[in-house]
C-alpha cells in the first residue's frame, strides 16, 4: 500500500512513512499532515523502495524496522547504496520498539536517528524540526 496525501505547495516538507503496521501508519501520517507535512506512505521496503524510484526524495523516511517483504535493515542497506546520489542521501529515521537490537543491525548501515516507539508528540516535533528544509518546502512528495 502506497499513498500520498498533503498539498506541497503549503507543507513545510515532505515525509514517507514506511511502516507494516497500517492502522499506525495512519495515525502517524494523520498527525504529521496535522502539523503542516505532505505525507507518502508505503508498508514496506520494497513498496518504499518502488515509490521512491524516479521521484525527487523526500526531506525525511521515518522507517519502521520489522517488516514482511523487504525489512528496515535491507531497504537502508539499498537505500544508501543506490546510484541515485541525491536519494542516497536521504535522511532516515528508524522507529523501533527494540532500539538495543535495532543498533545492532543498523550498524553496517546509517541511519540519521532513532524514534523508540511508542514515542510522544514532543519527540516527533523535535525530529521533524531537526530535518526540516531550511525555510520550509523542499520537495514535492512523489
Amino acid at each position: 500500500m502506497v499513498t500520498t496525501t498533503g498539498s506541497a505547495r503549503d507543507s513545510l516538507g515532505h515525509v514517507l512513512v514506511v511502516d507494516d503496521d497500517r492502522e499506525y501508519r495512519e495515525v502517524l501520517a494523520q498527525v504529521l499532515r496535522d502539523m503542516g507535512w505532505a505525507v507518502s506512505t508505503a508498508g514496506d521496503g520494497e513498496a518504499a523502495l518502488a515509490l521512491l524510484e524516479g521521484h525527487e526524495p523526500p526531506d525525511l523516511i521515518l522507517l519502521d524496522m520489522v517488516m514482511p517483504n523487504m525489512d528496515g535493515v535491507e531497504f537502508l542497506g539499498r537505500l544508501r547504496n543506490h546510484a541515485e546520489r541525491e536519494l542516497s542521501r536521504t535522511p532516515v529515521v528508524v522507529m523501533t520498539g527494540m532500539p538495543h537490537h535495532a543498533r545492532l543491525l543498523l550498524e553496517p548501515h546509517s541511519s540519521d536517528g532513532m524514534l523508540v516507539k511508542p514515542f510522544s508528540l514532543r519527540d516527533l516535533r523535535a525530529t521533524l524540526a531537526h530535518f526540516s528544509p531550511p525555510g520550509g518546502r523542499r520537495r514535492q512528495p512523489a
